[in-house]
């Protein structure tokens, strides 16, 4: 495992004998989910190349993705892809808002005046009255935009046949179409097609991303030792988790892992943040190394090789250590997109044992 999994509490063998036992029903679940599924007999890795011709298209033609999604489907998407740099060369991917905001659609909307605009819409569920509002919104901001330029507006659905409005809309006007199965839970799309789809667009290494994905799914450790944070969750309901992140590419995945909208015992906080709580569980989701470091000048305090990451990396160990709860640390030694999916991978198989037994 590339993954670094840290503890302040020593833990018996009987502790993870009851952990393991806990978590096998679970597991057993789990096995049957559609993104697992696909996983295992390497689904997901044969999509990859499906897209090349396409994304090769709108990789050339378009600055800006424009993307519209369901509540649960973004913070899926962006739990993944905000753990990856955009690549120069690569159009941006932005979210449509939703809600009802209309300083929030504004401020989209007028950033993306002057850039070329394809519309991406993923569709699992039947769709909210918020998202009905986006696409909408959305759709007719693209269209607009390609009718001044004098060309046909590239719109794009993903969607399952548990799609209504939206899908139905993509078949009546000919728009490009990707569909997933109706077995495809929103809350899990870390190797499925909306995902893939959209590290493509950024040029990430989708492959090896699948690949780290894979390993971890796979790794004989999830029989011994590797249930055992969801087995402390699950431990904690009542007296509350916390899910810390120290960094902004984190901070997404941290919120989708932590899911404060269906529990009501789970936070999610972005550090240094104080906190007096002390009787509840603590998990730290981060990296060693940032994409680009900064160096700055010297001050009381600072790194002495004025690395603002080796700073950052420092006050996360000593918070950690300091730490009189029991507590977690899962980090990343590197950014490379196979520890990324290894990462995603044991977030999304600990969050569904917890969520399942």
């Amino acid at each position: 495992m590339r993954i670094n999994i840290k503890n302040n509490k020593t833990y018996s063998a009987e502790e993870i004998r009851r952990a393991n036992d806990i978590a096998n029903p679970a597991l057993d679940k789990i096995w049957a989910m559609q993104w697992l599924s696909d996983c295992i007999h390497k689904k997901d890795e044969a999509k990859i190349e499906t897209y090349n011709e396409y994304v090769s298209t709108l990789t050339q033609t378009y600055e800006v993705i424009l993307v519209v999604a369901g509540r649960e489907e973004r913070a899926s998407i962006k739990a993944v892809i905000d753990l990856f740099d955009p690549k120069e060369g690569y159009p941006e991917i932005v979210f449509m808002p939703l809600n009802f905001s209309i300083s929030d659609y504004a401020s989209v909307l007028r950033r993306l005046e002057n850039k070329t605009v394809a519309l991406l819409a993923v569709s699992i569920m039947e769709e909210s009255l918020e998202l009905r509002c986006a696409y909408s919104v959305a759709k007719h901001f693209v269209t607009s935009q390609a009718n001044k330029a004098k060309i046909s507006p590239e719109i794009c659905v993903i969607y399952s046949e548990r799609s209504r409005t939206i899908k139905e809309d993509a078949f009546e006007n000919e728009y490009t179409k990707i569909e997933v199965s109706h077995r495809t839970d929103p809350s899990y799309l870390a190797n499925t097609d909306p995902v893939i789809f959209i590290l493509k667009l950024m040029g990430a290494d989708v492959e090896a991303y699948i690949r780290g994905f894979y390993d971890c799914v796979s790794a004989p450790e999830w029989d011994t030792n590797l249930p055992l944070i969801a087995y402390r969750m699950i431990e904690f309901e009542n007296k509350g988790i916390i899910v810390e992140s120290w960094q902004k590419e984190y901070e997404e995945i941290a919120k989708w892992f932590a899911r404060p909208d269906i529990r009501a015992s789970h936070r999610q906080i972005h550090m240094p943040s104080p906190s007096l709580d002390n009787e509840c569980l603590r998990i730290c989701i981060g990296g060693r190394e940032a994409y680009e470091d900064l160096m700055t000048p010297s001050f009381d305090g600072c790194d002495e090789d004025g690395s603002l990451q080796l700073l950052l990396n420092r006050e996360r160990d000593e918070h950690f250590a300091a730490l009189e709860c029991e507590s977690f640390a899962v980090e990343l030694d590197t950014n490379d997109a196979e520890d990324i999916g290894e990462l995603v991978a044991f977030l999304q198989m600990t969050q569904s044992i917890e969520f399942l037994i």
